[in-house]
Formats: structure tokens, sequence, C-alpha cells
């Protein structure tokens, strides 16, 4: 702009010039050798006047070969060097405030790497949270095997209870065969009194003193055998009784298994909820993260856009508390209906076991009466058939029978006794078994809690620590919201500083080329001879600065244009560690997911399990119902061996009527014989 307008001034001084040239030559031709004289009221008057003459005495001076007066040239160099003077103190002005858009710059860079390591500070603690999960997952495998483990131990002792059940079963079976038995032998031995009063009336002449003794000592070895019997059912009565009394402690040891196993299930119960409550606070983590990475790429998108900052909005912070404290409230209220549920099925399952008990015990006692009743019975019986053949007599026969007796009586005892001998041999190793199994349960039961409590310490430090965790992330949240803040401000206030700046140096470039275009037609009006020369120079003074300033200027743009494009890297390379973190966060959130499935299909397992244990209750109960059942078999067995001993005693009345009436004739015999 400025080289155009001085071209076009010094294109209108030539007709100027030629004008002045041809009024002077014509004055010159026309012969007058006096020297012009100017008029001085034109002169002092008019601007253009002044301005031709000074080109007229410039021409004249070139054709003179006069050497033109130059002692203005360092009034006209002043002004050039006021202009470089400002130029240079803009350059330095527009260089600080490079050198601090520079340094704000590299703040935020810095602020932004803090950024970053605080991400992926929060990264590595879900990694560790990951770890965490997946160490609990393979704690809860563990558990799980030892729960089945506890389950087949369990199945065992049913089974084994249920065993001593038939044991106990088929001892009560022999205990009637044996009643079967010894009212069998009574019978027979009641039942030749008949034949031998038959035999006694056609032999009357053959029976002598001598077998009536053998007779009465046959009948001693009988009794003897009789009482040995007895002393056996005795024996057999003190095996059910010390049977029943191990019955009571595989049942005490049971309920003890029940429990533990009940204590198990409670803590697996609450190991799960604690897990539930973890993986809640994960998620809340996960949603913190995402919140902080959107403030993020908020904050961003806003200092690219050059947008205000979100405000942080304290009242959802509020509503997030809000929800954690009724989510604690919930969970709380949920474990304590659990447990009174828990406490309830306890006392129930408590009091059906007691009357499972009171009912062994009254059985037990009715069968023990019973027993007694029996012995009693027989004792009298024996009495009765000692007194009867006290007065009987006996003969061959009735040795005979007594013979058979004795051997059906030994074949008895040696298959008692064998059975016996097994019986003990099987309850020795009932006993060692249940003794090594309850050794075994003891011991598992004893590392399952110790492990259990441990790790409900461990998981109640690692609420507490998340807790914490949780406290640091909103004070951080908060403090990257502050500086989120004050960079957008600082932005803003850099953006609005470097506008200043460019129409700051704008208006001083126009001004500084006004006040030069100025200085120039005033110098070309006032000295129009000297100006044409310090002009030239002025133009190219002009000019270099003018290049200079275009090369600064240059350069400035390429140090805003490279500056922009760091910033676009920057950009760049925080969009790719969002897109990083984005994908770490869904590989957690699977790793999450599937975790969640694992645990629910732990759970109906564990309801699965519930299930087939309340069907072995159901069993064992309807096992009651038929013992009872049995019971009332016996009961109604017994009324019917209490009739037929009534109708034995009849019968034996019967046949003392009987006898007493043989007696009386052979009385009468051996009067009419004497």
């Amino acid at each position: 702009m400025l080289l155009s307008r001085r071209n076009s001034s010094n294109t209108d001084r030539p007709d100027n010039l030629s004008t002045a040239a041809s009024s002077d030559t014509g004055s010159i031709a026309s012969g007058s050798t006096a020297p012009v004289t100017p008029r001085s009221n034109k002169w002092t008057l008019s601007g253009s006047m002044k301005k031709r003459a000074s080109w007229i005495n410039r021409d004249n001076n070139k054709n003179s070969g006069n050497i033109p007066n130059h002692s203005n040239d360092a009034e006209q160099e002043e002004p050039s060097e006021q202009e470089k003077n400002i130029l240079n103190t803009m350059q330095r002005n527009h260089e600080q405030h490079i050198q601090e858009l520079l340094s704000q710059l590299a703040d935020y860079e810095g602020r932004d790497s803090e950024q970053s390591e605080h991400l992926q500070l929060l990264i590595g603690q879900i990694e560790d949270m990951s770890a965490q999960l997946d160490a609990r997952e393979q704690e809860l495998t563990q558990e799980r095997e030892a729960h089945h483990k506890a389950q087949l131990e369990m199945e065992e002792l049913a089974d084994l209870c249920l065993k001593s059940d038939e044991q106990q079963h088929l001892l009560q079976e022999e205990n009637e065969k044996l009643r079967l038995d010894l009212e069998d032998q009574q019978s027979s031995s009641l039942q030749p009194q008949p034949q031998q009063q038959q035999q006694q009336e056609s032999k009357e002449k053959e029976t002598t003193t001598n077998n009536n003794g053998n007779a009465h000592e046959e009948q001693g070895v009988v009794m003897g055998q009789m009482m040995e019997m007895s002393v056996q059912i005795e024996d057999l009565s003190a095996q059910l009784v010390a049977k029943d009394v191990e019955l009571t402690r595989e049942r005490s040891v049971h309920r003890k298994t029940q429990k533990e196993m009940e204590e198990m299930t409670e803590l697996f119960t609450k190991a799960e909820e604690q897990q539930k409550y973890l993986e809640q606070e994960n998620e809340l983590l996960l949603a913190q993260v995402e919140q902080l990475e959107q403030t993020k790429a908020e904050s961003k998108n806003n200092n690219e856009n050059n947008d205000p900052a979100p405000a942080v909005d304290d009242a959802k912070l509020k509503e997030l508390e809000e929800q954690m404290a009724l989510a604690q409230q919930d969970h709380q209220s949920a474990v304590k209906e659990h447990d009174k549920v828990q406490a309830q099925a306890q006392e129930d399952h408590a009091k059906e076991l007691e009357m499972v008990q009171a009912r062994h015990a009254e059985e037990l006692e009715s069968l023990q009466q019973e027993i007694e009743a029996v012995k009693q019975q027989l004792l009298e019986e024996q009495a009765k058939a000692a007194s009867d053949n006290d007065t009987a007599n006996a003969d061959s026969q009735h040795a005979l029978m007594i013979q058979t007796l004795q051997q059906e009586l030994q074949k008895l005892r040696e298959g008692h006794a064998t059975e016996m001998d097994e019986i003990l041999a099987q309850l020795d190793l009932v006993e060692e078994e249940h003794a090594q199994q309850l050794d075994q349960t003891k011991q598992e039961s004893h590392v399952v809690v110790t492990a259990l409590t441990t790790e409900l310490t461990t998981k109640t430090q690692q609420w507490q620590s998340m807790q914490e965790q949780l406290m640091q992330t909103q004070h951080q949240e908060q403090s990257l919201a502050q500086e989120l803040e004050h960079t957008r401000n600082q932005l803003q206030q850099v953006a609005t500083d470097l506008q200043t700046l460019q129409q700051d140096f704008n208006t001083k470039i126009e001004s500084a080329r006004q006040q030069a275009a100025d200085q120039a037609r005033q110098e070309t009006i006032e000295q129009a001879e000297l100006q044409f020369e310090n002009a030239n120079q002025m133009y190219m003074q002009l000019k270099d600065s003018y290049t200079d300033l275009a090369e600064q200027k240059a350069i400035i743009d390429e140090e805003l244009e490279h500056t922009q494009r760091d910033l676009e890297e920057l950009q760049h390379v925080t969009q790719e560690q969002q897109q990083g973190f984005q994908a770490q966060l869904e590989q957690l959130q699977q790793d999450f997911d599937q975790v969640q499935g694992i645990a629910e299909q732990d759970k109906q397992h564990f309801q699965a399990e519930l299930e087939r244990f309340q069907q072995v209750h159901d069993g064992l109960v309807q096992q009651l119902h038929q013992a009872q059942e049995s019971h009332n078999m016996l009961e109604k067995t017994l009324a019917m061996l209490v009739m037929e001993k009534e109708s034995m005693a009849k019968e034996n009345t019967e046949l003392k009527g009987v006898c007493e009436e043989t007696m009386a004739l052979l009385e009468t015999y051996q009067a009419g014989a004497n």
C-alpha cells in the first residue's frame, strides 16, 4: 500500500515538473537574462506553488550541475528510527505473549499428563479389583468343593443311620423270633403231657421211682436252659439299650453336623451378599470412572470450542449418597429377615427332632416294658411247669423230647452266638467309621470356619478401603473439575489476549503506515527537491523493515501453526487414550457380567442342593412314619400273643384237671393193687 501510494505521487509529479519546465524554458527562450523573482504572496499562500518551486529548483540544480543541499537528511531519518523502535517494541511484546502462550500450553500439557496418570491409577485400581474378584471366584470354587464333600459326608451319615435303623429292626425281629421259639418250646413241653397220660394208662406197671428221679433231673436241666435263655434275652435287651444310646449319640452328631451345615449355609449366604455388595460398589466405581471420562471429554470439547465449563452438580452427588445409604439399609434389613427365617427354620427343625426323639424314647420304653412282662410270664410259666412236672411222672418219650429240645436249644445258642458276634463286629466297624467321619467333619468344619472368618475380615477391610477410595475419587473429581474450570478460563483469557494483540498489532501497523504516509506527504510538500532521493532511501528502508516484519509475521504464523499442530496431536493422543480406556472398561464390564453369571449359577446350584436336603428330610420323615406303623404292628402281634397266652393258660388248667384225675386214678389203682 505504501509503495503504490508513493508511486502514484511520483507519477503525478512529472506533469507538474513538465509544466514548470515549459514555463521556465519559455522565459529563457524569450531572451530575458534577468532572474526570476518569485511572488512572495503566492509562495506563502499556496502549497502547490511551493511544491512546483521546489521541483523547479531541483531541476535547475541538476541542469546547472550544482550539488543539492542535504542539510535536512538527519531530520528526515529521525522518523524511520522511531518507526523502528515502535516495531521493535511491538515485536518484543508479541514475542513475550507468544512465550506466555507456550508456557500456558506446557502447563496444560502437564495437567493433561497428570490427569492421564490419574486415569491410569484408576484403571490399575479397577484391574486390582478384577484380580480380587478372580481370587474370590477361586475361593468360592474351593468352598463349593468343600460344601460338596460335606454333603457327601452327610449322605453317608444318613445311610449309616438308615443301616442302624435296619439293624435295630432286625434285632427286634430276632427278639420276636426268640419269643416265639420260647413259646413254641413251652407249648411243645406241655403238649407231650396228654401223650404221657395215654402211655401211663397203657403202661402203668412200667413206671418206677428211678424214672421219676431222672425226670426231675432232666426237668431241672430244662429249667437251667430256660434261665440261660432268659439271661440271653436280658443281654439282648441290654444290647438294644446300648444300641439306642449309640443311636442317640449318632443323632446328636447328626444334629451337630446339621447345625454346622446351617452355619456353613449362613456363611455362604453372607459371603454371597458381600460379593453382591462388592459388585454394586464396583458398578458405582465404574459409573464414577465413566463420569470422569465424560467430564474429561466435555472439557476437551469445551477447550476445542472455547465453551464455558459445566458446573459440577452437587445435587446428583447427594442423590448418589442417599441411594447408597438406602441400599445399605435394604441390605441390612434383608440380612435381618434372612437371619429370622433361618432361626425359625432351626427352631422348627429342633422341635421336630425333639418330637422324634420323644417318640423313639417312648417306643423303647414300651418295648422294654413288654420284654420285662414277657420275662415275668416266662418265669411264671416255668414255675407252673415245674410244679406240674413235680406232680407228673416222666417217661422215656419225655426224655427223648427233652434231648431234642436240648439239641434245638444248642443250635439256637450257636446261631445266636454267631449272629451276635457278627452284629458286634458290624457295630464296631460302624463306630470306627462314625468316629473317623466325625473327626474329618470336625477338622473340615474348623478349616472352613477359619477360612470364612479370614475372608469376612478381608472383605470388611476391602469394603473400608473401597469407601476410602470412593472419598478420594470424589475429592479428585472436585479438584479435576476446578482445574478444568481454571484451564478453560485461562484458555479464554489467552484467546482474548491473542485477539487484542492482533488488533493492537493491526492498529499499530495501520497507524505507523498512516504516520509514514503523512510524514512523506508533508516532506514532499515542504522539501520537494530533496524528497525524491530521500523518498527512495526511505522507500528502501521501509521496504526492508516491511520485509523484516513480514518475515517475523511468517515466523510467528509458523509458530502458531506449530502450536496448533501440537494441540491437535495432543487431542488425537488423548482421544486414542480415551478409546483404549473405553475398550478396557468394556472388557472389565464383560468380565463383570461373566462373574455375575457364575454367581447366579452358584445360587441356582445351592438352591437345588437345599431342595435335595429337603427331600432327604422328607424321606427321613417317611421312614419315621414307617417305623411307627411297624411299632403298631408289633403292638398288634403282642396283643395276639397275650390272647394265645390266655388260651394256653386255659389249656394248662384243663391239663391240670386231667392230671389230678389221672393221679386219683393211679392212687385208687395202687390202693387196689396193694
